[in-house]
């Protein structure tokens, strides 16, 4: 089966949830007016990256950055997923996206990908298990249920985020359920743009799409 791929290249508005999904918004009809049935978007991309916490020590103070991070997240399910499952509806396409999740009551944050169907509905979530190096100053980890392909008109979808990829025992779990259709959320710049590292071992031969 042959469908358009829309892999959104774009910047969020950091720290600021409304008006990034806002930009979902306008880029997902973009997309589907170019004939997109599946829109993906970056990591973290709602509210942004939490970029600070590579560039000023944690001991400096990132307090009312943190804050801002928490306030700013998002609930699943919640009013901002019911705004991208409008947009998913409103023009026809799965979408996928990442986002920064924050519990309904409490302050933990995760890094989590959400999948939408072309009627709207929020079909699945998966939350990175291990954050990254400084990544857990900020993210919780998951718990590895969320390790799953979903089923779709377009075949069956599943993803893993930036370093997961890498992991065999993560991309294990999840392409034995048939997934055909992969989502490589991560950052070619994190390995310095070395080539050797643009192909995780993970999905290497596996039939997934980057």
């Amino acid at each position: 089966m042959a469908f358009v791929v829309a892999a959104v290249q774009a910047a969020y508005v950091l720290l600021d949830r409304d008006a990034t999904v806002a930009r979902v918004e306008t880029l997902t009809a973009e997309a589907a007016g170019q004939g997109a049935a599946l829109v993906v978007f970056p990591e973290a991309f709602i509210p942004g990256t939490p970029l600070w916490i590579d560039s000023v020590p944690v001991w400096d103070g990132d307090g009312p950055w943190y804050a801002r991070l928490v306030d700013q997240s998002v609930v699943v399910p919640g009013p901002t997923t019911e705004r991208l499952g409008r947009a998913a509806r409103s023009h026809g396409v799965h979408l996928v996206i990442g986002v920064q999740e924050r519990e309904p009551h409490g302050t933990t944050v995760y890094n989590t990908v959400l999948y939408f169907g072309p009627d709207g509905r929020l079909l699945s979530k998966h939350r990175k298990l291990v954050p990254t190096g400084s990544e857990r100053t900020v993210w919780g980890q998951g718990d590895g249920s969320t390790l799953e392909a979903v089923p779709t008109a377009l075949g069956r979808l599943g993803g893993l985020i930036c370093w997961e990829t890498t992991c065999r025992s993560h991309a294990s779990i999840s392409m034995p359920r048939g997934s055909r259709c992969g989502s490589r959320r991560r950052w070619l710049a994190a390995t310095g743009g070395s080539p050797r590292c643009g192909t995780s071992p993970a999905r290497a031969g596996c039939g997934w799409s980057a």
